[in-house]
């Protein structure tokens, strides 16, 4: 990298460029899989303003979404920028009044609330902080809440020098989150969609009124209105769908396990311990269903799943799973590994806390190393054929007897599906969309359209055998 010269150096950047300079020679390319959090002291917000100067990411460029019309393109399409203004709405005072068990409609304020706030602003959010003035909470889920806190990059991201700091630095000394590595993306989405100790949606809030968070990473990229382009993304990454499907599965699955860690600690706590177990773990329908007979509930051929058994990690474990067996991370799915010990002690009614905390942290620990070979390896058209191929045979098991299992099958196929197309595999032709189409709405999920944002959940007529018919059918046209 050829340093400027100091003559042409701004003051303001003269501390700022030397430092980078130095850090560069010492500090490695790529942040390891376990860093999540930059490691200096809490930066300052600055506000979505301070991108949408004209010069800067506000330009009025058409199509919007090329480069200086980031901004614009925010403001104009992408469903983020709602975030806090939905919190003014009369399903959001609705389920206020519930959650907090107020007298009326009328005295609900969700947009003061920092439950609500910690997402729908940013899960660094705290009523007492500085930081979060008015209009930097008006802001909602902005530049800031998905980037970073601004204070130390805002003006050295647009200096020449700032393309050769590594990720490591720009996170860690800059507090810039680099988002066009696959690995900080899938973790800065999951803060909010997935959750963390400071910023969850519990089943006291799914209870109120508040939809459950059935996040899948690659679906959620497809659908999003992007202010960048899909191109640079492939460029840089050529298996950048398979590798968002894959990271997308082991990132939320070890996400999903910080959570429960924490909510097990919480549980343990002497003062004001918290409810256990947190029922917003397990897949809602294994207790809200008709008690009617014949039940498929109560069928004994079910494989290892026992009449009444809570049905935990559904939605959160099978890609996970399938991901480690093509990468020979075997062990991940043992019966003797943390997550296999943990999901069996999770089927109890009543799991030892301090049990689950132990494990949840060791079968979090499990993930690294199968996240960083993610990272590390290409994937191959043969890799990812063997990806939809063990997808597919859940159709011949009792994986699509519950919905969770069956629609994170689907939205794996469709990833796979594209991913096959971009490493050299056929398109799909008209019979494949037919029928994925068809399986799409057997499970009432939406068309994935940019900016689609209806909820996805189970119907109430799920039928289990006809969506294994689909599957099978599906099966038939991929190579197995």
């Amino acid at each position: 990298m050829r340093p400027l010269k100091p003559h042409k150096m701004r003051p303001a950047y003269i501390f700022g460029t030397t430092f980078a300079l130095c850090v560069l020679a010492v500090s490695p390319r790529s942040l390891p899989a376990q860093t999540l959090r930059p490691t200096q002291p809490a930066l300052r917000y600055v506000g979505t303003g301070s991108c949408a100067a004209l010069a800067c990411h506000g330009g009025r460029r058409e199509p919007l979404g090329l480069k200086g019309s980031e901004y614009s393109f925010w403001s104009t399409y992408d469903p983020h920028r709602k975030a806090y203004g939905v919190l003014f709405d009369d399903r959001s005072k609705i389920i206020e009044r519930n959650y907090r068990r107020l007298g009326s409609v009328e005295k609900a304020a969700p947009e003061n609330d920092a439950t609500c706030l910690s997402c729908h602003v940013h899960p660094n959010f705290s009523p007492k902080s500085v930081e979060f003035e008015q209009h930097l909470v008006a802001d909602g889920v902005g530049c800031e809440s998905c980037h970073g806190p601004a204070e130390r990059w805002l003006s050295a991201h647009s200096e020449r020098w700032w393309k050769g700091v590594s990720d490591r630095d720009k996170f860690e000394l800059f507090g810039m989150t680099p988002t066009k590595d696959l690995t900080y993306r899938a973790e800065q989405c999951a803060v909010c969609h997935i959750g963390t100790p400071e910023a969850e949606v519990n089943h006291d809030l799914i209870a109120a009124g508040h939809p459950r968070l059935l996040y899948e990473f690659s679906n959620q990229q497809a659908k999003q209105p992007r202010h960048w382009r899909i191109e640079d993304d492939k460029s840089r990454t050529p298996d950048y769908e398979v590798r968002s499907w894959a990271l997308g599965q082991t990132v939320g699955t070890r996400t999903s396990l910080r959570l429960l860690e924490s909510r097990a600690q919480r549980a343990q706590e002497i003062h004001e311990p918290g409810p256990w177990p947190e029922f917003a773990e397990y897949d809602c329908y294994s207790c809200h269903h008709d008690l009617k007979q014949p039940s498929r509930r109560q069928d004994l051929s079910r494989g290892d799943v026992k009449p009444g058994e809570l049905a935990w990690g559904d939605w959160t474990l099978n890609g996970t799973r399938r991901i480690a067996t093509e990468k020979s991370f075997t062990s991940i799915d043992s019966a003797d590994s943390a997550l296999g010990r943990l999901q069996r002690l999770m089927a109890n009614p009543s799991p030892n806390a301090s049990d689950v905390t132990r494990l949840s942290r060791l079968a979090s620990a499990e993930l690294v190393p199968l996240i960083e070979r993610i990272e590390q390896e290409r994937f191959s058209l043969r890799q990812v054929d063997g990806l939809l191929s063990g997808l597919l045979r859940s159709s011949e098991s009792a994986d699509a007897a519950e919905w969770t299992q069956a629609a994170r099958g689907y939205l794996g196929v469709v990833a796979l599906a594209r991913a096959r197309s971009d490493l050299g595999g056929p398109a799909l032709d008209g019979l494949a969309v037919d029928r994925l189409t068809s399986l799409r709405s057997s499970l009432n999920i939406p068309t994935i359209r940019p900016g689609d944002s209806r909820l996805v959940d189970s119907p109430a007529d799920y039928d289990p055998s006809r969506v294994t018919t689909e599957l099978r059918s599906i099966r038939e046209i991929f190579p197995r």
